[in-house]
């Protein structure tokens, strides 16, 4: 015979009562679950802010300080480099070139093994545009106009924003006469 009333009630009341604390115990996760992807998203956000910053003083900055040193204009630079290759960090966070696949620009030196391009101003120029006209390549007259001190003409060199000092290829400004109006 099935259990009396009273047993059934019990069992009843024993099944609402775990049925009530696993309402609470799920409105408690819930709420835990809410928390954390707002937490997550806080980090995730604040992981974007920091990966930017480190992309400014890592890369941008270096490449721009690069750029400025070795192009004749920075926009016209950017535009032909881009054409295949690009700037990047590498696994150790320096700055590097990189071609459109992603894989680190080689060079041979004349007496060793191909190695990384160097994030150096005078090791990118002679990539680009070398010195040994039997080195040259197709690009290396459309990277000459770009690059400062690249012609043999010593055309193309851009000015220096620096400390005001004169070099000792330049003229030293000379004052305009002052002309006066009026009577004297």
């Amino acid at each position: 015979m099935p259990g009396t009333t009273e047993e059934l009630e019990s069992q009843l009341a024993e099944v609402q009562a775990e049925a009530t604390r696993l309402r609470e115990h799920n409105a408690t996760l819930l709420t835990e679950k809410k928390q954390l992807a707002k937490d997550l998203a806080k980090l995730q956000e604040d992981h974007a802010t920091a990966a930017a910053t480190l992309q400014r003083l890592q890369l941008d900055g270096p490449v721009e300080a690069l750029v400025n040193e070795i192009a004749v204009d920075g926009k016209l630079f950017r535009a032909l480099f881009a054409e295949n290759y690009q700037f990047a960090l590498d696994d150790e966070g320096r700055p590097c070139v990189r071609t459109l696949e992603g894989e680190p620009v080689m060079v041979k030196p004349a007496n060793g093994a191909p190695r990384p391009l160097p994030f150096v101003p005078a090791a990118i120029r002679e990539f680009l545009c070398p010195t040994a006209k039997a080195e040259r390549g197709s690009d290396a007259e459309r990277w000459a106009r770009v690059l400062i001190g690249s012609r043999a003409t010593g055309g193309g060199g851009g000015h220096s924003s620096g400390s005001g000092g004169t070099s000792a290829t330049s003229e030293p400004k000379r004052e305009a006469p002052q002309q006066q109006f009026g009577l004297r």
